[in-house]
């Protein structure tokens, strides 16, 4: 729990100021709300360059596949779930559809029978190679509006919040 002190009116005013066209700000102004919408869009990006590119993957499935192939040649299925931020019952049925899909293969380790290990396919690894310029497409669309400058600050604060 925060213990920081916190003047909730103080909060409400500088929030009040982030709101957009009139629209509320705990609906478009506060960062998180922006954030949310700002994944929404990279999502549905994504889904179309994959589609552009003959693939049905989602940006999840390409995020757990990605995570498999970075991690080679094996990664247990629960630390890959905490190294790309999904929760242990997600991944398990994000796996379930790239293991029918032939592109990763999961074993019991043979240390502890109870930990599932991830390797990727060739057929995972030539997907990934495939769809390399379907994201970085994705990305340039989505960043369009900004500066080259811009975009790096943008990554620049991004990751200090996030890692």
């Amino acid at each position: 729990m925060d213990t920081r002190t916190i003047d909730l009116q103080d909060l409400r005013e500088r929030y009040r100021a982030w709101a957009v066209d009139g629209i509320p700000y705990v609906y478009r102004g506060l960062p998180g709300a922006l954030i949310r919408r700002m994944q929404q869009r990279v999502a549905a990006a994504l889904t179309r360059q994959f589609e552009a590119h003959g693939s049905d993957l989602t940006p999840m499935q390409y995020t757990v596949l990605a995570g498999v192939y970075i991690h080679a040649p094996a990664i247990e299925q629960g630390a890959l779930a905490d190294n790309i931020s999904y929760d242990r019952a997600t991944i398990g049925g994000v796996v379930d559809r790239l293991e029918k899909k032939e592109l990763v293969q999961r074993q019991p380790s043979p240390v502890d029978r109870r930990v599932r290990l991830l390797t990727i396919s060739d057929a995972g690894v030539e997907l990934l190679e495939r769809l390399e310029p379907a994201v970085l497409l994705a990305q340039d669309e989505i960043l369009d509006p900004l500066t080259e400058r811009q975009r790096d600050q943008l990554t620049q604060l991004l990751r200090r919040i996030v890692l």
